[in-house]
């Protein structure tokens, strides 16, 4: 959300008192999952960070500290790289995503689980953290940090291997016929597993955070459930977001609408957004329980400090969003769709914070005449329906542009819906467009510093007749 100086010293107070010398954490148990997402939000308050030379300065204060829960990571996954490559285990990370179940956490304990969102988030935090140790190792001139980085980026494409291997001998296919299930650890027929915590609305959540699935594995695990004993079990989410039964989490599913919108499931997003907003949160200032009931028959979990992050995330993710894996920018990505009806005010983002700079962007509807004029054209169009997009961007993305480029999502009313018709770009017509994903594309070569000056800022979609 940009407030720089509150997550610093959230990540301060984490990394300075919390986090011991070798890597563990001082509580009565380890959530393994996040202690790998530390490393990533580490890496993020850099990436995010205005003035790097004093964001470097703070990791490198961290360094010691941040390499040990890589390193204590990395050996609980080499505990398991004596399976046969054929079992699910191979490779995946020993230990429990539930901190309450701290007698499951060390290794000399039976059972040892195993589960997919350990293996996943740590896969993101290789890439992100790598990235920066690097680029922070070789500008400081420390060797030791950019070999650190060096080996987390090594390492991250064998954390995915594996995580994708074992999820494919996990799959299910015959519990419910035409479902794919899977289950959120390896132990699916382990009898004594079975009875312990750690569930798939909180270890589906972690997964879809991490960017490492597939959009087919998103949609099975969406739509079945996913049961360890059967498939599928439906009560795993209510009303679109985690649940146990009527129960809705608001302290652990921060990453589930993450992945929804990563593979472009807009509705089911939304839906989760509605629902937490009015059943998750108390109204104005997003006050939440750990759980709240979406019956009137049962009483809501004491208060939980996590939860009141989610509604503002899913809004933030909604209008300003980086896609993890292809490194691409979407602006407007969720906005629902009767914001940008006739009448409605202008849309309107400013600073919004990302990993290339701060960004801001406004959407105005306006008629198909409106957009003919803006775009040096002629009158007629009988006054239909037109969008306005005006995109600032910081001029270092002409130097530092998002891999994956700028994607700009124009969500209209559902009468205008795949009716986008024509673009212009600084006057200028615009072929980069896609009536069917309702967006205006641009490659990372083509933002230019010429592109950010004069033809983000005056953007026309101008729409007609579907085709």
């Amino acid at each position: 959300m940009g407030a720089m100086q509150w997550a610093r010293g959230l990540i301060d107070n984490q990394f300075r008192y919390y986090v011991r010398s070798d890597g563990t954490i001082y509580y009565r148990g380890e959530e393994l999952p996040q202690s790998a997402r530390m490393l990533t939000i580490l890496a993020l308050y850099y990436s995010y960070s205005e003035e790097k030379g004093q964001g470097a300065e703070f990791l490198l204060s961290h360094f010691d500290t941040a390499k040990a829960v890589a390193d204590w990571l990395t050996m609980r996954r080499s505990l398991n790289l004596h399976f046969p490559k054929d079992d699910a285990r191979y490779g995946m990370i020993s230990g429990d995503d539930e901190a309450d179940n701290y007698n499951r956490l060390y290794f000399h304990q039976k059972p040892s689980l195993h589960f997919f969102a350990s293996t996943a988030e740590f896969y993101r935090s290789c890439v992100e953290m790598g990235e920066v140790w690097q680029t922070i190792g070789k500008a400081k001139g420390r060797a030791d940090v950019a070999q650190h980085g060096a080996e987390l980026l090594a390492l991250a494409p064998l954390l995915h291997h594996d995580l994708q291997a074992s999820l494919n001998r996990s799959v299910n296919t015959t519990a419910s016929p035409g479902d794919r299930c899977y289950p959120h650890r390896t132990e699916w027929n382990n009898a004594d597993a079975m009875g312990q915590m750690g569930a798939e609305y909180r270890s589906f959540p972690e997964m879809f955070f991490s960017g490492a699935l597939t959009e087919q594995q998103t949609d099975d695990m969406y739509k079945s459930g996913q049961g360890m004993d059967s498939c599928p079990i439906k009560w795993w989410l209510s009303m679109g977001a985690p649940a146990a039964g009527v129960a809705i989490f608001n302290h652990v599913p921060f990453g589930f609408p993450h992945g929804l919108l990563q593979h472009d499931m807009v509705e089911r997003f939304l839906l989760y957004f509605f629902t937490m907003s009015a059943h998750g949160s108390s109204r104005g200032f997003w006050m939440t329980p750990e759980s709240t009931s979406i019956t009137v028959r049962t009483h809501n979990v004491w208060y939980s400090a996590a939860g009141p992050n989610n509604v503002p995330l899913c809004l933030r993710w909604m209008l300003v969003f980086e896609e993890l894996e292809t490194r691409t920018l979407w602006l407007g990505k969720a906005v629902p769709r009767d914001w940008l009806a006739p009448g409605e005010a202008p849309l309107l983002i400013e600073n919004a914070t990302t990993r290339y700079g701060r960004v801001s962007f406004s959407l105005t509807v306006g008629s198909s005449e409106e957009g003919l004029e803006a775009s040096g054209g002629g009158g007629g169009g009988g006054g239909g329906y037109s969008v306005r997009a005006n995109v600032t961007l910081p001029s270092s993305f002409a130097t530092s542009s998002p891999v994956g480029g700028l994607r700009v999502r124009i969500r209209t009313p559902i009468e205008h819906a795949g009716k986008l018709s024509s673009v212009t770009v600084g006057g200028k017509a615009w072929s980069s467009f896609d009536a069917g994903t309702e967006t205006v594309d641009f490659s990372a070569v083509e933002l230019t510093a010429e592109m950010i000056a004069t033809g983000l800022p005056a953007i026309v979609a101008t729409f007609g007749a579907s085709t």
